[in-house]
């Protein structure tokens, strides 16, 4: 089954639900998926890769949650609100499950990030929200928007400025970029799972890999999971398109880690 649910009164504030066949009246862990795009108009939770993978996400036993928000050029799009926008709608999971009567397991959620879309989950996964994040999985994620403004990541090399509306040159400029960027964020409070292809031209490798070091060193929880997987011969989108070997592989570390995750 599938609903969807308006989580704030912007038209691009609403969350799309996809459950698995119910198991009589067991209640199901959630994966809630952001899409990427670099926070453009023209990419939606209809028309970006992430889309694909719900229904592989629904046959591991997953119900899905898709988020829409606003983003760089909607009012009050762009940083603040499009981060903001992705805490609401976590904390509107409860009420969801009682207005559509959906038996979800809100202690065990998964939050699925690609690109841009994974800068806010690694982002959201530093917030205090209603629901137990147990997983975040960062699948190519803007890890440093300083470093990311520097190389003028995205087609037209304007992304990063457009969407937090300034630039790190001056002094309260760079203190925005603080606050937003999830390099800036660490240590991480939650279990990530960082996911990397080696031919990705969009976000470069060595941005996330400087991440995952950088979270390795900081760590404070013995018990918190971090790992990275990467992704030989795979470009921004094979990681995260149902059919390609590249996902396969990515569907087998999340597998493995959730398990890892729920042990705990």
């Amino acid at each position: 089954m599938s609903c969807t649910h308006c989580y704030g009164s912007h038209p691009c504030q609403y969350l799309r639900i996809t459950c698995p066949e119910p198991r009589g009246s067991e209640i199901i862990p959630v994966a809630v998926l952001f899409h990427g795009g670099f926070w453009k108009q023209k990419w939606t939770i209809d028309n970006t890769p992430i889309t694909s993978i719900v229904v592989d996400l629904c046959d591991l036993g997953f119900a899905v949650a898709e988020v829409e928000y606003r983003r760089r050029d909607d009012e009050g799009g762009g940083w603040p609100g499009t981060n903001l926008d992705g805490v609401e709608a976590l904390n509107a999971l409860p009420h969801v499950c009682q207005e559509h009567a959906l038996h979800l397991d809100l202690d065990r959620v998964m939050l699925v990030g690609h690109s841009a879309g994974g800068a806010l989950v690694l982002w959201l996964g530093e917030q205090e929200l209603r629901v137990n994040v147990r997983l975040i999985v960062a699948v190519a994620p803007v890890t440093d928007l300083e470093d990311g403004y520097r190389r003028r990541l995205s087609d037209e090399g304007d992304a990063i400025e457009l969407y937090m509306k300034c630039t790190p040159d001056t002094a309260e400029g760079l203190r925005e970029y603080s606050k937003a960027s999830p390099i800036r964020l660490l240590p991480a409070r939650r279990n990530i799972l960082l996911v990397v292809g080696s031919e990705d031209r969009d976000v470069p490798a060595d941005m996330i890999e400087k991440y995952y070091q950088k979270a390795a060193k900081e760590k404070q929880d013995s018990d918190l999971l971090l790992q990275i997987v990467k992704i030989p011969e795979a470009d921004h989108y094979d990681i995260l398109s149902r059919g390609h070997l590249a996902w396969k592989k990515v569907k087998d570390g999340i597998v493995e880690i959730w398990k890892a995750c729920t042990e705990l």
